[in-house]
């Protein structure tokens, strides 16, 4: 795979006569880089995952382990401790390029998407998607709880 370094402000440097804006950056991006389609599959379920009802809680269909969950019942784990761990998912681990503020904007957006599809899907259960912040490491993570 190629490595491309080309970000937006040099996009909309190297096409100053057109008004371009990020939909034809996404397009640009995909074309010289020749990522892969189903690239594009892997970000809806980022943004907009399946979810898993188990025992009237919430985990992201990507994250659930049957393996793991049955470990954290046998430690005595309350369901709301193992909502959270199964559901952990680190976006600077995703994306280690991001830089601390873009990590937590992109965060932000993604919990603000997770909890509409919750409320659509789960009106009724009071779970919800939030990110939170490691200011030691600088980390940043989504889970549900």
């Amino acid at each position: 795979m190629k490595k491309n370094n080309f970000t937006f402000a040099d996009f909309l440097a190297a096409n100053q006569n057109k008004k371009l804006g990020q939909f034809d950056y996404l397009h640009a991006i995909f074309t010289l880089s020749e990522l892969p389609a189903d690239l594009v599959k892997s970000f809806s379920q980022l943004f907009w995952p399946n979810y898993k009802l188990v025992e009237g809680f919430i985990f992201l269909e990507e994250t659930f382990d049957q393996v793991s969950y049955e470990k954290y019942l046998a430690e005595k784990k309350n369901m709301k401790e193992i909502q959270f761990w199964i559901n952990l998912i680190e976006i600077t681990g995703i994306f280690p390029n991001l830089v601390e503020c873009q990590a937590q904007e992109i965060a932000k957006t993604i919990e603000l998407m997770w909890n509409t599809k919750i409320q659509i899907e789960f009106k009724h259960l009071t779970s919800k998607a939030r990110w939170l912040h490691d200011s030691d490491t600088n980390e940043v993570f989504l889970t549900i709880d």
